[in-house]
């Protein structure tokens, strides 16, 4: 892997060519096959459809792309048609795409060979960060300014780290600008892909906090644009997803977002303070109200109320039952809503509700093997 952070002597591959800025995009999820409320004649193109864009864009601008996680929506997705037109986006950009690993990458707390994700790397198509370290070092140069950025990120399941330098030769000493000297950098970018609690905190997420050390925290992961935050001397930011995959997002715009360290328009935090600005650059697409199915998605309450218990077994196998002859889609949308729509009418407690949806997603991934 590239990968390449050591405690003992840390050396940041550089790309070459000075580049403009950077390029976030947020979670493709790139798939063979359809999501269920999604109305696309095939979903697969136009996700592709959007990595040309950011292409695009890219190379416009000379700017150096970087996914925040999940390109790929299915971790075994394997589909030669779609493994195909991935490729051939990918190889659109002119700077190799560098992609941090999201869960939806993997199924164990590393890539392996199942993961399709890896073949990627493997056929020379894509970097990635697996671990937590750095990928390199860009130099980024405008109007003869040059400045050095090293960019780094903790993949899914990891724990974000509070102090970079302990990444670096010198260790950990408490101040922010150790893990540059170490460098030899002007900036540090870290990427995470993470539930964080950017609007608050709620059950399982982490708490936003001072990473010592980086100037920018980038996340992917959580699909919706929120404002971003600083604390100490980082900021932090969830651009969201290119790609809507549910109807709860029909509303989110599709963007890509430029950050260049030169830029000094600066942008509000949620505390009302200048951060550094990510200028959002909108991708073409369709507006959710066409892009979504939203049958039954405003059903009363008592639609989802479960029917009385019998001796043939629960009340939520009953209600399965009574659901077998609903819509069927790739990704068990109306399965899955219903399952939900019964926890919060039953105001089931966390515990439950996760096993319960860990249940639900393993029987929908194991689908397919299922006689």
């Amino acid at each position: 892997m590239n990968i390449l952070a050591s405690a003992i002597n840390l050396t940041l591959k550089n790309p070459g060519n000075p580049c403009s800025g950077i390029l976030f995009i947020g979670d493709p999820h790139v798939w063979s096959r359809q999501p269920g409320r999604r109305r696309d004649e095939r979903f697969l193109l136009t996700v592709i459809g959007k990595l040309e864009q950011a292409a695009q864009i890219a190379n416009d601008r000379n700017l150096q792309a970087v996914c925040l996680g999940d390109l790929l929506n299915d971790r075994h997705d394997d589909d030669t048609e779609m493994l195909i037109l991935l490729t051939r986006a990918l190889q659109k950009f002119d700077r190799k795409l560098m992609s941090l690993v999201g869960n939806h990458d993997k199924d164990e707390l590393w890539l392996s060979e199942r993961n399709s994700l890896l073949l990627l790397e493997v056929a020379n198509q894509i970097e990635l960060i697996d671990r937590t370290g750095f990928w390199g070092k860009l130099d980024i140069e405008t109007d003869g300014q040059h400045m050095s950025v090293a960019i780094g990120g903790t993949p899914y399941g990891v724990e974000i780290p509070h102090d970079i330098a302990s990444l670096t030769q010198g260790g950990v000493n408490g101040k922010h600008t150790r893990a540059h000297e170490n460098l030899n950098v002007d900036k540090i970018v870290w990427l995470t892909h993470h539930d964080l609690a950017f609007e608050g905190a709620y059950p399982g997420s982490t708490e936003l906090h001072e990473v010592l050390g980086a100037d920018l925290v980038v996340n992917g992961h959580m699909h919706g644009t929120t404002l971003p935050h600083r604390y100490g001397e980082t900021s932090w930011y969830n651009p969201g997803n290119i790609t809507r995959m549910s109807v709860d997002m029909a509303n989110h715009i599709p963007s890509v977002w430029a950050w260049s360290p030169f830029n000094k328009d600066p942008m509000l935090s949620a505390q009302g303070v200048h951060v550094p600005k990510l200028e959002r650059i909108e991708l073409k697409h369709v507006p959710g109200a066409e892009i979504f199915d939203f049958e039954g998605r405003h059903a009363k309450v008592q639609a989802v109320v479960e029917p009385q218990v019998n001796t043939s077994g629960s009340a939520f196998v009953a209600r399965i039952k009574l659901g077998q002859n609903a819509k069927k889609t790739d990704d068990a949308e109306f399965i899955v809503t219903s399952l939900s729509e019964i926890m919060d009418h039953r105001k089931t407690g966390t515990g439950a509700r996760i096993v319960l949806e860990r249940l639900a997603q393993k029987s929908i991934e194991g689908d397919d093997k299922c006689p």
